[in-house]
């Protein structure tokens, strides 16, 4: 699967200001959030930034995710069956990867058991950090969990340089 334009429903969550950085570099990035200010500060920040490719401002997540080949959740929105309905229809045959705050994982039962009903018709994939000791030194290591093999290495390309 080729992936051209990533939308991040939930940018300014903790994790989503740092992977919104990273990801344009490579990508073209559609942002949404609820919070507004917080939403225009990252957006500036990263127009600011020569190695950002495209970056754009959406006004809501269905827009976001319709004009996305990929559709990153995080933080409060994982849970927040409001966005599920609002991007259900044009999610549809979409990778959907959510992402909690570290603080807040997502259970993978509630992850595949309430979401997926919900978005029927897209491939969902949980993505975490999972923190691991090498040589003395901390390291966060992506952990990908979904139910299909394509979706797992389209999402491993997708962060496999975010550090």
């Amino acid at each position: 699967m080729l992936v051209q334009t990533i939308a991040i429903i939930g940018a300014t969550e903790e994790s989503g200001i740092s992977l919104a950085k990273q990801l344009a570099e490579r990508f073209s990035v559609l942002l949404f959030d609820e919070e507004t200010e917080k939403l225009l500060i990252l957006h500036d920040q990263m127009c600011r930034n020569t190695a950002v490719v495209n970056v754009e401002l959406m006004n809501c997540a269905r827009d976001a995710s319709w004009e996305a080949d990929v559709i990153i959740v995080l933080g409060y929105c994982c849970t927040n069956i409001e966005i599920a309905n609002t991007i259900q229809k044009v999610a549809t045959g979409k990778i959907v990867i959510l992402i909690a705050e570290e603080d807040k994982p997502i259970s993978t039962l509630s992850l595949f058991g309430t979401l997926q009903p919900l978005l029927p018709h897209s491939k969902l994939a949980r993505v975490s950090r999972k923190k691991t000791k090498n040589n003395d030194e901390l390291s966060k290591e992506i952990c990908i969990e979904t139910i299909d093999s394509e979706v797992r290495e389209a999402v491993g390309h997708i962060f496999s340089d975010v550090r």
